[in-house]
C-alpha cells in the first residue's frame, strides 16, 4: 500500500463503454458505479485500496459528483467509508485555459469518518489557484452533514444563513402539498 496518492484522473463518461464487456466489469468491481457516471469516481474506490490503513489521497476532478444523481454512490462512498477531511469547489470556475471543466480538489484520510469535513467554495477562484492551501484555511467551513445527498458547498457567510434557514424553517418536502410543476 502507498502512504499517498493523488492524481487527475481522467473523465470519460462510463456510456461511452455501453454494452461493453468493461462496462459490465466496472459495474461487478466498484460500489460507486452509475450507469450514466464517469469513470474518474472508479478511481476514488481504487484508490483507496492501493493505500495504506490512514494513507492520504488527494485528486482534482470535475466536480459534477457534487450535486448530480450519479455521485450519489460516490458521495455515500466518501462521506462513510473513508475520512473525507476536506473538499474545495471551484464552482463554475474554468482552472485549465480551453478545457471546459468545473473542478474541486478532494482530501481523505483511509480510515473511517470522523465527519470532520472541510469544505470550501472558491469564490475568488484566481486567489484560491494562486495559493490553495491559505485560500481554503481562511474560507473553509466545517460541514458534517455531508452524506449521499447533494453537497453545496457555499462561503461561509451563506453557510451561516443556510444553517439559520434550515433551524429554523420547515423543508419543502415536509409542507403537505403536491406541486406537479
Amino acid at each position: 500500500g502507498f502512504d499517498v496518492v493523488i492524481g487527475n484522473p481522467p473523465y470519460v463518461s462510463v456510456e461511452k463503454f455501453s454494452g461493453t464487456e468493461q462496462q459490465d466489469l466496472w459495474k461487478k468491481t466498484y460500489s460507486t458505479y452509475a450507469a450514466r457516471g464517469d469513470i474518474y469516481c472508479f478511481f476514488y474506490e481504487r484508490g483507496t485500496q492501493l493505500l495504506k490503513p490512514n494513507g492520504h489521497l488527494c485528486y482534482i476532478t470535475s466536480n459534477k459528483w457534487m450535486r448530480t444523481g450519479y455521485g450519489d454512490k460516490l458521495r455515500a462512498f466518501l462521506s462513510s467509508t473513508v475520512d473525507t477531511t476536506s473538499v474545495l469547489d471551484f464552482g463554475m470556475a474554468q482552472n485549465f485555459g480551453a478545457a471546459t471543466t468545473y473542478t474541486s480538489i478532494l482530501s481523505f484520510e483511509n480510515r473511517m469518518s470522523t465527519n470532520l469535513t472541510h469544505a470550501c467554495y472558491a469564490a475568488d477562484d484566481k486567489a484560491a489557484m494562486a495559493d490553495p492551501k491559505s485560500y481554503f484555511q481562511e474560507n473553509a467551513v466545517h460541514m458534517p452533514e455531508l452524506g449521499e445527498s447533494s453537497w453545496v458547498v457555499v462561503t461561509p457567510e451563506r453557510h451561516r444563513i443556510k444553517k439559520a434557514v434550515e433551524e429554523q424553517g420547515v423543508p419543502l418536502e415536509k409542507w403537505d402539498l403536491n406541486i406537479n410543476y
